[in-house]
């Protein structure tokens, strides 16, 4: 009611001319404003599912609650892999029963995952280097970070869930290569566009180191390493006024930091690129040990 009251009073206030000048420009926004409210609304009005996915020792626990309006299911999950699952260990035959959530309602489930894990496979999800694919009703496709938790098993009281930025981290090493592309672009003439890319890259390094817990997995610490390692080189190539154009920044530099950023922001690249590996390291052992084979 304040709202409207103020708005008449607004209204009242106008002549003639202001109401034809601001109606126009005050019309596309009423309009934006409700398609957003529009498509908030919709997408509430259906399932709104939360996971968590966390790696203890011995256990890893699974969360899903469904915040949404409507019942949803989940057909199949999956630990590890590419896009989809593909390649990954799948966990659906290891639950009790098919997973549907009606709205409001939650599931839990703790799975031995070292029984179900390969030997050659364990080191890469307890890096933290493994994502949970789920596939939901309607086909829709999920993905939740494992978050590696320094403990044997969850704590007899309490409970524990997933920062709700623990799948952006990610990205951070590709946003520190994009920033440092601009430190380098602009190192040459010190330009204000690079110095404020490099007061970000500086204040990303600061954020990130003091946001350190007291435990952190293999991958989150990679991540840290490398978005220092990018900034380094950042702020060497603003002391010494880089030249964007010289071939041997952008072959050792930059190209790199790119690189690495691409690479740490695609869920299950290394773990596949590691698989591989140790599938070509297997086949040619087995051809040197029989070579008629």
């Amino acid at each position: 009611m304040g709202v409207w009251f103020w708005a008449g009073r607004y209204r009242a206030g106008m002549n003639g001319e202001q109401v034809k000048t601001w109606a126009p420009l005050a019309s596309p926004l009423l309009a934006s404003a409700a398609l957003v409210w529009a498509v908030a609304s919709w997408r509430r009005a259906g399932s709104v599912i939360r996971i968590h996915a966390l790696l203890y020792r011995e256990v890893l626990v699974l969360r899903v609650f469904n915040a949404g309006r409507t019942t949803d299911q989940i057909e199949h999950i999956v630990l590890g892999g590419w896009r989809r699952g593909i390649d990954g260990l799948e966990l659906t035959p290891a639950l009790e029963q098919a997973i549907k959530l009606a709205p409001g309602e939650s599931w839990k489930h703790e799975l031995e995952w070292r029984s179900i894990v390969p030997d050659d496979r364990q080191r890469m999800v307890s890096g933290g280097w493994e994502s949970v694919w789920l596939l939901m009703g309607s086909m829709r496709q999920r993905r939740v970070e494992v978050t590696v938790i320094g403990e044997d098993r969850p704590a007899v009281v309490g409970w524990r869930l997933s920062s709700r930025g623990v799948g952006l981290s990610r990205y951070l090493p590709f946003v520190a290569a994009i920033l440092m592309l601009l430190v380098v672009g602009a190192a040459s003439g010190h330009g204000s566009r690079g110095a404020l890319a490099l007061a970000a890259l500086v204040g990303l390094v600061l954020v990130r180191s003091l946001t350190v817990s007291s435990f952190e997995s293999v991958r989150r610490r990679f991540e840290r390493w490398t978005i220092a390692a990018i900034a380094a080189m950042a702020t060497i190539a603003w002391i010494v006024r880089a030249d964007a154009t010289n071939s041997d920044w952008v072959n050792w530099v930059i190209t790199p930091g790119l690189l690495a950023g691409l690479v740490l922001a695609w869920p299950g690249a290394i773990a596949g690129f590691v698989r591989v590996l140790h599938r070509c390291t297997n086949a040619w052992k087995h051809r040197a040990e029989d070579p008629h084979r």
